[in-house]
């Protein structure tokens, strides 16, 4: 059984993490606090009537947040989708500190869309550690519910972890990808050159970025996959106030003259928070999943 705090019960695989740190009683307050408020995730919603401007499968789409992300990070766009009935969520996937995966909610194979939101008790680890913790979640999602292909939306480095797995070997023992949209991720990161033109290789590449090249060989076997990466575009910035355009656009090489097709979308405007956050996105995301209209 969890450590408890006021009768509500603390992960068992987190509270043994806690304890193992030799916490204060005061700071496992905290900890349970704040675990509370980032695993916080909306209601599902089901569908009561359906589109005509909307395409609706039985294929679910995964929701990764970024660094410090959480169940508020897309809760808004979730709650739009459910609104306007054009996607509902099924579960939520909590990945604690150590990989432990427990899901809240209920899946079937119907045709809704389905959504799958993950959210990670560490949201403090690099994009590296998330993508062991993906791998887990997928691989849980294929055992445990029969998922065999799915979309997925990644924000900044959910994003960078999600490009880890596509360039892994490991993926084809995973479920099939089919399409990915990026929300502002830095695939060169910290890299600010801005030679021209983007499609070319970066001039300067991070340790990250090199290993990508390295295993471009892996996108061969994934000629279904399909990537739209909106990147934000501010006021006098060159990037949306986080990612840079030369961070965000140094996907481009990496993908050209494989199967995998990508498009690159500017949104003037558009700030790193609003990418996962703001109604016009919301829009735009599922005219790319679900082919819903403006």
């Amino acid at each position: 059984m969890g450590l408890s705090y006021q009768g509500r019960c603390l992960p068992c695989h987190d509270a043994r993490f806690i304890s193992s740190k030799k916490y204060h009683p005061w700071r496992l307050i905290g900890w349970t606090a704040w675990q509370g408020f980032i695993r916080h995730s909306i209601r599902p919603q089901r569908l009561t009537t359906r589109q005509p401007d909307t395409t609706y499968s039985a294929m679910p789409t995964l929701l990764i947040p970024g660094w410090l992300g959480s169940g508020w990070s897309y809760n808004q766009l979730i709650d739009y989708w459910q609104t306007d009935d054009v996607a509902e969520k099924r579960l939520t996937v909590v990945v604690g500190v150590t990989g432990h995966i427990k899901v809240r909610g209920d899946w079937d194979n119907e045709a809704k869309n389905p959504l799958i939101q993950v959210i990670f008790a560490n949201n403090i680890a690099d994009f590296n550690v998330h993508t062991r913790d993906l791998i887990r979640v997928l691989t849980y999602l294929h055992t445990h519910y029969g998922i065999t292909a799915y979309n997925a939306v990644a924000h900044s480095w959910g994003g960078n972890a999600m490009l880890n797995i596509l360039f892994s070997d490991k993926v084809q023992q995973l479920p099939k990808l089919q399409k990915l949209v990026l929300l502002g991720v830095p695939v060169n990161e910290g890299i600010i050159n801005q030679t021209l033109p983007f499609s070319s290789w970066p001039r300067i590449q991070t340790p990250q970025y090199r290993k990508l090249v390295a295993n471009r060989h892996c996108l061969e076997h994934q000629p279904q996959v399909q990537i739209t990466h909106f990147y934000g575009a501010v006021a006098d910035a060159r990037g949306d106030g986080e990612t840079g355009f030369a961070e965000a656009l140094a996907l481009e090489p990496l993908v050209k003259d494989s199967p995998v097709t990508l498009t690159s979308v500017k949104c003037p405007g558009m700030t790193h928070t609003q990418l996962h956050r703001s109604l016009s996105m919301s829009q735009r995301i599922a005219k790319v999943l679900w082919q819903a209209g403006d």
